[in-house]
């Protein structure tokens, strides 16, 4: 079976070059997923080039090291959840096999393939989307492998931001380039199975400054240390159209109004903090 269009570069996708995606295929060839594994990684290549980048300018005022940092990252994670969700993918899903097991550790998303042989293999699709540290790249990994050898699956992907947008993320956040470096310097042993490598970056994809919105006071509602249902509630507002300005936090927190910050476009055009 041919292997997709794969390439460290822009990506092309039915003659469109999406340019905000770049692609790392590791033992692609060699395994040669199946017609409906390659399909969901399609499906996930697509899902990230048109993921809109949160974020809000001066996010964190501790010290001039950080002053640049602006991607809200737990934002942009629950958006590929309810993307992902709304496209049948799973959430959570158990590494062992045995699903009942609490002490297991899951990956963040999976799909369940049905043409591998023979039939009755318990397969996947696995995806993280990782806009942590090094360690995290690390645990993802092993999280991967150990399904493998369980069986559970078939191809993996891991979804990173390029170095220039991991830069104004968090100090530590890994990059796409340095995973690349990871998986390529690793033992053959250590990742046994075709992985997809996807790189995220903020330059030409939609830019959306929560700091416009008048009803979210900081940044704090929209950090990974808060309730995650805040920040579902808002992102939800988003993509259900509602105008950036207009996006509100639930109804049971009281938060003062404030005057908007000035507003970011949220065209291709790219702040000056980007460049």
């Amino acid at each position: 079976m041919a292997s997709p269009k794969i390439k460290v570069g822009a990506y092309t996708m039915q003659g469109v070059s999406i340019v905000n995606i770049t692609l790392h295929h590791h033992n692609w060839h060699q395994f040669d997923p199946t017609p409906q594994a390659s399909a969901f990684t399609e499906e996930l290549v697509a899902v990230a080039a048109r993921a809109p980048v949160y974020i809000w300018p001066g996010k964190s005022k501790r010290s001039d090291k950080v002053k640049d940092h602006c991607v809200l990252q737990s934002a942009i994670n629950i958006w590929f959840e309810l993307e992902l969700l709304s496209l049948g993918w799973s959430s959570e899903t158990a590494v062992t096999k045995d699903r009942n097991e609490w002490s297991t550790y899951r990956v963040d998303f999976s799909r369940e393939i049905t043409d591998s042989q023979p039939t009755n293999l318990d397969n996947h699709c696995m995806a993280e989307v990782e806009f942590g540290n090094s360690a995290r790249l690390d645990s993802n990994l092993r999280k991967l492998l150990d399904s493998y050898n369980w069986g559970r699956l078939h191809v993996g992907a891991i979804l990173l931001p390029r170095t220039r947008m991991a830069k104004v993320t968090t100090g530590g956040s890994v990059s796409f380039e340095s995973a690349i470096s990871d998986v390529t310097r690793c033992h053959p042993k250590t990742v046994p199975f075709p992985l997809c490598l996807i790189g995220l970056d903020h330059h030409n994809s939609e830019l959306v400054d929560l700091s416009t919105a008048l009803d979210i006071p900081n940044s704090g509602y929209l950090s990974g240390n808060n309730d995650k249902s805040v920040i579902r509630h808002l992102i939800t507002q988003h993509r259900a159209g509602v105008p950036v300005t207009d996006i509100c936090l639930p109804h049971a927190i009281h938060s003062p109004m404030r005057v908007a910050a000035p507003r970011v476009s949220h065209s291709k055009t790219q702040p000056s903090f980007f460049d």
